[in-house]
Formats: structure tokens, sequence, C-alpha cells
């Protein structure tokens, strides 16, 4: 509840504050303050006679003065140290870098600098190694393609066979239904009372038998919970009609206004993974896009985890963050382009992160009719919440894209029989990029559908010929596949592609 106090009797008569003589010989009228009643009568706005707008007075700021002070010097800092070259690639990954021909070299580049200081700084051992081996004749290229393979994989935990595994532990209720759609063969999964395709696109949950039989939709050949709503939503996975987030235009830049709501049965350490992702996505994805934000800085650490809190308290949106971080800095970070990520009120389409005992899944593109359900399990980290939250906006998995033939061998005798249906090819906007190993949306080469740990995957450099160079440039997108630190240099030119 709010109330109007009028300060130094202002009359009802004057509100309109319009006079009818050139000169006005009234007493000069106070300010008209708007207050709360409880808990403190705070003033929130005030309104000026001489300048009649409404001035919000105690609007909490973004950042408190001590962060953007931090801020401000984090971000000095690292111009110093770049200055000094310190944020340089080591000069064997530079080499590595020229050795990219085709396609994907600028995608390689960005997944060199945001590598982790320990992984960067054992391939760029590895590579000084095989160079004095090299000058010593004892060089073997075998030898390297094998080392460089196992450093980029080593970090990786195999998210899908430890899910997986814990479902079969736990006796989750699973089935595997096979339906035909528009003259195709769709494998779902059902996990409990929840529907999966390609392991992470959830087409919904399952109402009771009673809505079930009161909706009059049934066909023959399908099992008694398919409904409608998963009808429509493997529909629109298999047309390549997607819903995509509206985009506004202000300013001569571009908002993709996406609400999210952070459901409260997850837990406390979820809740910070998810604000975190947002948060991360954020900021990584704005236009014109600061040099901090590039590789791993402390400037970016900072303002990432700052930004991470303010997500998780639900009170501002994207726009009015990195407002923020530029108030602090005189930057222009986001003018052009911001995915605007916005803490949901009343808004019927959002997304809505959620427990799940073993899933960390996402419907693809935005939901008309209701919220998009992210599941959110407990093994579910930051990547994989930013994964899910890609194919919430409209992206598909990148090894399931049209030209993939180009770029990769599916290696089917690998996968086992009824995994195959997550390697299928699908219809999806990629915003003009081009195939990306690298990518956020891509899989692991081994995975929980592979057979006995082989690969299920392996890559084919478009356009290098044969020789050393060809099977190094194999091994790094080998190892890169699947990687989950964050969103490729495709990637973020595919999200500003599209919208």
């Amino acid at each position: 509840m709010i109330s109007l106090q009028v300060h130094a009797g202002l009359s009802s008569s004057a509100l309109g504050f319009k006079t009818s003589k050139p000169t006005d010989t009234r007493t000069p009228l106070s300010p008209l303050t708007l207050t709360t009643i409880k808990p403190t009568g705070t003033p929130l706005a005030t309104f000026e006679p001489a300048n009649p707008r409404l001035v919000i007075t105690n609007q909490k700021p973004v950042f408190t003065k001590e962060e953007e002070e931090k801020i401000r010097k984090a971000v000095r800092n690292y111009e110093l140290e770049k200055a000094k070259g310190m944020h340089d690639l080591p000069r064997e990954l530079v080499w590595l870098d020229s050795q990219c021909k085709g396609e994907a070299c600028k995608p390689l580049r960005k997944y060199l600098v945001s590598l982790p200081e320990p992984t960067k700084n054992r391939l760029a051992e590895a590579l000084r190694k095989a160079n004095m081996a090299s000058k010593q004749g004892l060089f073997e290229s075998a030898r390297l393609v094998k080392m460089v393979e196992h450093i980029l994989q080593a970090d990786k935990t195999d998210e899908f066979k430890a899910h997986l595994l814990e479902e079969l532990a736990e006796g989750f209720d699973v089935e595997y239904q096979t339906v035909e759609i528009e003259g195709r063969k769709v494998k779902l999964e059902r996990v409990n009372n929840m529907v999966f395709m390609d392991h992470d696109m959830f087409i919904g949950d399952i109402p009771n038998k009673d809505t079930i039989r009161r909706s009059f939709f049934f066909l023959p050949g399908f099992p008694w919970w398919f409904t409608e709503e998963m009808w429509k939503a493997i529909a629109r996975i298999m047309q390549g009609n997607i819903d995509y987030w509206p985009v506004k235009f202000s300013d001569g830049g571009r908002r993709v206004n996406v609400p999210y709501k952070i459901a409260t049965d997850l837990s406390s350490a979820k809740e910070d993974d998810v604000a975190e992702a947002l948060a991360r996505m954020c900021l990584e994805t704005a236009l014109p896009l600061p040099d901090w934000m590039e590789g791993e800085n402390f400037a970016r650490d900072l303002i990432t985890a700052l930004t991470t809190y303010a997500m998780k308290q639900g009170d501002k949106s994207c726009r009015q963050l990195i407002a923020g971080v530029n108030d602090a800095l005189g930057d222009n970070m986001g003018d052009d382009f911001v995915l605007n990520l916005i803490p949901r009120s009343t808004q019927v389409s959002y997304i809505n992160f959620r427990a799940h005992a073993s899933r960390c899944s996402s419907p693809v593109g935005m939901g008309s009719s209701g919220p998009n359900n992210v599941n959110v399990a407990d093994w579910c980290g930051v990547g994989s919440l930013m994964h899910e939250t890609l194919h919430s906006l409209g992206f598909y998995h990148q090894q399931s894209r049209q030209n993939r033939d180009n770029h990769i061998d599916v290696m089917w005798a690998n996968i086992q029989d009824d995994k195959e249906h997550n390697y299928q090819k699908r219809s999806f906007l990629v915003g003009g990029t081009s195939y990306d190993y690298f990518s956020l949306l891509h899989y692991s080469r081994i995975n929980g559908f592979s057979i006995g740990g082989a690969p299920t995957m392996n890559a084919t450099p478009f356009g290098v010929p044969a020789g050393p160079t060809y099977d190094l440039l194999q091994a790094t997108y080998n190892g890169a596949m699947g990687q989950r630190e964050g969103m490729s240099s495709a990637d973020l030119d595919a999200l500003h592609g599209v919208y």
C-alpha cells in the first residue's frame, strides 16, 4: 500500500501545474513525495513542480560503491597485465592455432584462450617436448596426437553415463517407446512421469490418466501416456518449426527478453549453479564484448560473481546488470545486443529451472502456452545448464546438423542399438555459422551411448589435406568435442545470427 504526502499546503486544484498568466506570482510549490506506509515510510519517488517528471530517488543501485570500485580496480589491473603480455597464449598454442585450416579456425582460437590454465600448460608442454624431439630426429607424430587428445579429454566428466547408471541404481521406472510421426520413427524415453527425446530434449510431463481420458486425444499404436502436447512438441522439432523468444529494438540495439524462474525445490548449491549459468550467458553474449570477458582473468571472475549473486536475488534483469557494469567502468558493453534474462513476474512463457532426480534436460525453443521446464539434476553443472538454456533458446545438438557428414564420421558400430536416435540429423537454424567441434552443444566422442567406451564420432577436418597437420587438428577437435567450459565463438555467432 502506498500513500501520497502533500507538502506546504499543496491543494488538489494545483496538481495540473498550469498557469494562465505570463508571470506566476504564486508561492513556489514544494515537491510531491511518494512514500510507503509500511514498514518505514521510505521515500520512493519525488515529483518536482519546476521539472515536471517523476524522479526515482531511492532505487537501489545495481552495485554498491565498494563493488563498483572493485570492478574498476580489477579491470585496470587486467589492462596493465594485458599490456605486459600476461594474458597472451603460450607460443606453442599460438603455433597450434596457426596450423588450423578451414571453417573451425575461429572457434579454435577462443577455445584455446578459454582453456583452464592447468590444461593450457599441459598442452603447451606436450607441444614443446614434441618440438624438441623433432629437432633431435626423435619426433613421433602418432604419440603427439594421442597426447593432445588425452590432455583435452582428461578433465571431462561422462555426464550421460553418470546419470544413466544412477537411474539404474536408484530403480527409476524407465520405458523406451518407438513411435512414428510424419513418416519418421522417433525413440522416446519415459523416466517416471517425464518423457524425453534424444536424451535431453524434454517433451513433457505425464498427466494423470483421468486427465488424459478427458482430453479425447488418442493415437493407435502410441502409449497411453502420449499427449497432444507431446505430439506437437516432437512435430516442431521434426519440422524445425521452433518458437523463438521476442526481440525488442531500443536505443539502436537488440534485446531478447527471456523471463526466468529458479524454483524453490532446488538446493542452494543448484540455485548458485543456475544463477552462474544465467549470469555468464548474460555477460558473454553481450555486444560489444569487452576484452576482459575473453579467457580466464580476475576481472571476469569478479564481475561474473557479482552478477551471479544479483541473478540469484531475482530483482534485476540482465540489461540492468550490464548497465551497472557500464556505470562503474564508463563502458558501452551490451549497447548493440543483450540476452535480457528477466526475473519472471506474470509472463506465461518463461524458463523454469526445477529439480529432477536424474535428468538435466530442456524443451527446444520457447513454450508459447506455458513455462519451459528445465530439469536440473544434482550432477548438472554450470556448463550443462548453459547447454540446456541454449536448447530453450531454440538451438539443437551440433552433431545433428544437416552438414555434419563433412565434419565428423558417426561410428554407428560403436553406438548401442537403442541409443542411435541421439545421432539423427535435424533441421534447425544455425545463424549462418559453420560446423563447430568446440560448441557447448556438441556431444563428447565417448559417452553413455557408446559400447565399451569406444568413440561414437571421429572428426574429419574439412578442407585439410592428409598429413601431420590433419592428424594434429583431428586430435584437437576430437579432444574438444563435448566441452562444457562455456559457449564457443560459433555458439555466440549462432545466437547473434538467429536473434
